[in-house]
């Protein structure tokens, strides 16, 4: 937090493009100061704290997507809510892609889960630069927890932030990161056209 903004961001030492969030709405700046002296409650109406909250708020958006193509880039994946909602998306015929870095040097669990989603029809691209970012329509989710799980008592409640908005601005940065990480110019054109 700087001169009243917070910035988030969910990259480590990230060369080339990235999105920082620079929010300067007083309630979400505050929670984020009140985190960072270890004060944190887990979330507002617009911006949550923990991972459990951020990620449930990521998987909202794919569970409420409708027939709306969904993209999601993230690091990792695992057995979780969130897989189980683009599973869920795919196997309904809605175009559903999921962007990652090379998984196949993944850990066998996570290898297990990208096949369990491809075979449900997910799209799984390897094209990722490990941001977090989810798209549907005209809502987005950008945050730093990694669709992992499942959940448990040591990492529900890590720091970790996440927030989906409609704020146009955002919602076209997270499109564009999508376009420039892989994602088919078609689908992210047919999930923006349906605002």
């Amino acid at each position: 937090v700087c001169d009243g903004i917070a910035y988030l961001d969910d990259r480590n030492w990230a060369t080339g493009p990235q999105i920082v969030v620079a929010d300067d709405q007083p309630r979400d700046v505050a929670l984020v100061r009140a985190a960072l002296l270890a004060r944190a409650t887990a979330s507002n109406r617009t911006l949550a704290l923990r991972k459990d909250i951020a990620l449930a708020r990521e998987t909202s958006l794919v569970r409420h997507a409708g027939d709306a193509p969904v993209i999601v880039e993230t690091e990792n994946v695992g057995a979780s809510p969130l897989a189980d909602a683009l599973c869920r998306h795919a196997a309904r015929g809605a175009r559903t892609v999921l962007i990652l870095g090379d998984w196949r040097n993944h850990p066998y669990a996570e290898r297990a889960a990208i096949e369990r989603l491809k075979r449900a029809g997910v799209e799984v691209l390897e094209t990722g630069t490990n941001e977090k970012l989810a798209l549907a329509g005209n809502r987005a989710w950008i945050g730093s927890a990694n669709a992992t799980g499942p959940y448990d008592a040591r990492t529900a409640g890590q720091f970790e932030w996440g927030a989906v908005t409609r704020v146009k601005a955002l919602v076209n940065a997270v499109a564009a990161a999508l376009r420039r990480d892989g994602a088919p110019a078609s689908v992210v054109r047919s999930s923006v056209r349906r605002r």
